[in-house]
């Protein structure tokens, strides 16, 4: 399979019926089956207010990272406050939940659906509403799934490894955590070779990232 660039910037925002729980402000794909890819790649916004509801994917696994800003998420029925850096790991048929509390901040979420082409693909099942009592907590944690920040993995050890340039690669989720992808924590800058001295500069025009489990698809961010 070829691969696939793309900005955010060029990525449609998907209508998602309120009434199924999609209170958020944006919901964008940029990889799903519309490219041929049997993973679907999310890119989400939570303005302050905004709420993915109660809901489940009865068909697959989801993993997906906050990138900025922080508020409540809920799982398997415990609550945990999250923040940018932490990486969530549901379990298929796992009911869960995001809500942004914050006053000023949207939450920026970028995710994947682990085999499902679509959101249809997913098998999701509208849950209900988040309640008073699950912002207000005590927010105690998971026992379902994982929930880790990239500040707590340690970096992998890829020295030696053809291919392998940048500056940091960590697995935040894999088999170690019960999911069978496996992600990095932070993306990493493609280098280049001096023919001359042997020394390697970071190219950061051209950061990418690519999730394992979902062949080809790779993001790219502009200058």
């Amino acid at each position: 399979m070829a691969s696939h660039f793309t900005h955010i910037d060029d990525v449609t925002p998907e209508k998602m019926d309120a009434g199924d729980g999609w209170l958020i402000t944006e919901f964008r794909l940029p990889f799903s089956e519309r490219q041929g890819m049997g993973t679907t790649m999310f890119h989400a916004r939570f303005n302050p207010g905004a709420v993915h509801k109660k809901h489940q994917h009865e068909n697959c696994e989801e993993i997906y990272c906050i990138i900025s800003g922080g508020g409540i998420a809920g799982a398997g029925g415990a609550t945990e406050e999250v923040a940018a850096g932490h990486f969530h790991y549901v379990p298929a048929a796992t009911e869960h939940w995001l809500a942004n509390e914050s006053a000023d901040e949207p939450i920026v979420v970028v995710g994947w659906y682990l085999g499902a082409g679509s959101v249809a693909g997913t098998g999701y099942v509208y849950m209900g509403d988040v309640t008073e009592a699950d912002l207000e907590g005590p927010h105690d944690g998971y026992n379902v799934g994982s929930l880790v920040n990239h500040a707590d993995v340690a970096p992998a050890d890829m020295v030696g490894i053809d291919g392998w340039g940048g500056s940091e690669f960590a697995p935040a989720s894999g088999k170690h955590r019960g999911s069978a992808m496996r992600h990095r924590a932070r993306c990493i800058a493609p280098e280049k070779v001096s023919s001359r001295t042997g020394s390697r500069t970071p190219t950061p025009s051209t950061w990418s990232c690519q999730a394992r489990g979902a062949p080809g698809s790779v993001t790219r961010s502009r200058p």
